[in-house]
């Protein structure tokens, strides 16, 4: 398939008339990506497949919630990304912008293209060119409160649609806003990950770049383990030792089985594991899909009941398939709350099924891999920056998008828990280093960008709110 899409972008650029704007192409395999750069120049924007998705399931597995986000967020339906040029605005701080738009939740700042001069050029790359160059837009998500505003700078915010958000007189602050509290040290984990795809080796690096420290992952799949080995080599990662490999900050061990076979299932530890992310078969087609999307809901299930009954089991625990150093520093939960369970699917029959049935939806998260990667494409047709801004917020060190639990600042809003408005709630989050951009009741779907921000929210414990987060983490 990547080989007919260069075919493809090679015509396009040999026509007498080439195409105005840019030509955005679906990429299956990284690999393929910087030839496709090579041929295309400026007028393609390669969007691939492995990249988006494979970080996407990682980030998503490590928040429950966070996957209902990422699919009300991406495409056109409801409440999306938009970037816009404001000249009333320049001058104005990042923090006042924030509290500006009552239709819309500002998130972050496309800088406009610099031109530079020869000097700046010859500094900034060491080497001769042209007298004058343009330095790339620079891409900010969550900059700091007191970044002014430029000429030419867009400003990217949540909105219903392009022409329903304009500028207005800042909302002011609410007072006794809270001081920022220390961050809380992350600690390790415990993850299982089910089944096998072929960048699965490149999210395993990059989730070794989110976990804490002293953190387990386990892997199991059909594949051999020799298959296996041969593709973490191909990704420069060090060669595997009794069915294990070591990353800086986590090991991986690797369990050969099936996940819909219970005695395979019952050699790990699934009452203490922290998270489980269910992989659909990436080789099924669109007749294989439902088929792909039955062994996952099948594992989901088998999963849930193994971990469930050795919640519940009094007897030492004991498993085949790991040690008992492991035992000893992970112990087992208390409750299935404790776990996150994300299983991919491929087809929106499925979802539509799932969604009749609210004791399976609200219990597990649920990702339809192939319908977020249409929206994704669609975003990048109509606007070419948001390939940044996804990739902004899917890579470590930037900043994300998180669900984080109510409960952990409800005691500090207490005094106004009746009358608590998005507004206020804003600057209670903003001053933890976070931007409010919507609110998931509990056992419900989440809410971005609330339509009337001055009404209280009337949130409780078992809530949520949804933030972007800069990459050091404010929270307490």
């Amino acid at each position: 398939a990547d080989s007919q899409t260069l075919r493809t972008v090679l015509t396009l650029r040999t026509l007498r008339y080439p195409p105005r704007g840019h030509v955005v192409a679906e990429v299956n395999v990284s690999d393929c990506e910087p030839a496709l750069q090579l041929i295309g120049a400026t007028l393609v924007e390669p969007v691939t497949v492995d990249v988006v998705m494979g970080r996407l399931l990682i980030v998503c597995a490590q928040n429950p919630g966070l996957a209902a986000c990422y699919e009300s967020l991406l495409g056109f339906f409801g409440d999306e990304l938009y970037l816009k040029e404001w000249p009333e605005l320049v001058g104005c701080t990042f923090g006042e912008v924030l509290r500006t738009f009552p239709d819309a939740v500002p998130v972050g700042v496309q800088r406009a293209e610099v031109t530079m001069s020869l000097h700046e050029h010859l500094r900034a790359e060491g080497a001769g060119s042209k007298a004058y160059a343009h330095k790339p837009a620079e891409l900010m998500i969550n900059p700091p409160d007191d970044y002014v505003i430029e000429e030419g700078d867009q400003i990217i915010v949540i909105a219903e649609d392009d022409d329903a958000y304009q500028p207005t007189t800042p909302e002011p602050l609410p007072r006794n806003t809270p001081v920022r509290v220390r961050a809380v040290q992350p600690q390790p984990q415990q993850l299982l990950i089910i089944g096998w795809r072929r960048d699965l080796p490149t999210m395993l690096q990059l989730l070794n770049d989110i976990v804490a420290p002293g953190s387990v992952v386990h892997v199991l799949s059909e594949v051999s383990l020799e298959t296996r080995n041969m593709l973490m080599y191909d990704v420069d990662m060090p060669p595997m030792e009794d069915g294990c490999h070591s990353l800086g900050n986590m090991e991986i061990y690797h369990h050969t089985g099936s996940s819909t076979t219970r005695r395979h299932l019952r050699r790990l530890p699934l009452e203490a594991i922290d998270s489980i992310l269910i992989i659909a078969d990436e080789s099924a087609g669109s007749q294989a899909s439902l088929q792909s999307d039955s062994r996952c809901l099948a594992s989901l299930l088998l999963c849930w009941d193994v971990a469930s009954k050795g919640r519940a089991s009094s007897r030492e625990r004991s498993h085949s398939g790991v040690g008992p150093d492991i035992l000893a520093r992970f112990p087992r939960k208390h409750s299935a709350n404790e776990q996150q369970i994300l299983c991919e699917i491929l087809d929106f029959r499925t979802r539509d099924i799932l969604y009749q049935d609210k004791s399976i939806v609200n219990r597990f998260d649920f990702l339809l891999s192939n319908a977020i990667m249409s929206k994704v494409l669609a975003m990048v047709v109509e606007e070419r920056a948001m390939k940044q801004v996804l990739l902004e917020l899917l890579s470590p060190g930037g900043s994300e998008m998180l669900v984080r639990p109510y409960a952990d600042l409800q005691e500090e809003v207490a005094h106004l828990q009746d009358t608590l408005s998005f507004w206020d709630l804003s600057a209670f989050v903003r001053q933890r280093g976070d931007i409010l951009v919507g609110y998931k009741r509990h056992r419900e779907l989440p809410v971005l960008n609330p339509k009337d921000k001055r009404a209280p929210l009337k949130l409780e414990a078992g809530d949520s709110i949804v933030v972007f987060s800069p990459s050091e983490d404010g929270w307490g």
